[in-house]
């Protein structure tokens, strides 16, 4: 897969996500304003809950598919979590195979050379860092969008001071 087939991929699923909302925008605007009213008097601390716990689950879930994909189709952009796995120097190896005729599969391989010359698989600890620097970038992002979410529902709420 190229690159341009991976932001293809990519910006295909967010323009169905980005038009979903805003053709939907009214009425889910609508039953977020009412939620309070529904809910009752501790409507906001179960909102705030609800909205935090659906921000962390959400932003961690695309932190790590989203290491595990770029990181398989374009693995120098972890090379960043490479660095912050290893003391030493990192090498990284794209190893082609075949398995059956016509089948083929490709693998990654990051290794920490120490300075004593010691050589260390560091795979799972880049993606995993990577994941986690993703996971955050998600969740500042996600953040962002339910506060702006939160902005425009106090400006149709009629009580709203």
């Amino acid at each position: 897969m190229t690159l341009l087939g991976l932001v293809m991929s990519v910006a295909i699923q967010l323009g169905i996500v980005v038009t979903l909302l805003i053709v939907l925008r009214r009425p889910l605007l609508n039953a977020v304003a009412n939620l309070p009213r529904k809910l009752g008097r501790r409507s906001r601390r179960v909102v705030t809950i609800v909205v935090a716990a659906w921000i962390l689950g959400t932003g961690l879930f695309l932190g790590f598919v989203g290491a595990a994909v770029i990181g398989a189709t374009a693995p120098r952009t972890i090379a960043f979590a490479a660095e912050i796995a290893c003391d030493g120097n990192v090498d990284h190896e794209t190893l082609s195979y075949r398995y059956l005729t016509g089948e083929s599969g490709t693998s990654q391989e990051w290794t920490c050379v120490s300075a004593s010359g010691e050589s260390e698989r560091i795979v799972g600890m880049t993606y995993l860092y990577a994941a986690l620097v993703f996971s955050a970038g998600s969740v500042i992002l996600l953040g962002v969008l339910c506060l702006l979410v939160w902005v425009f529902v106090r400006r149709r709420t009629p009580d709203a001071t």
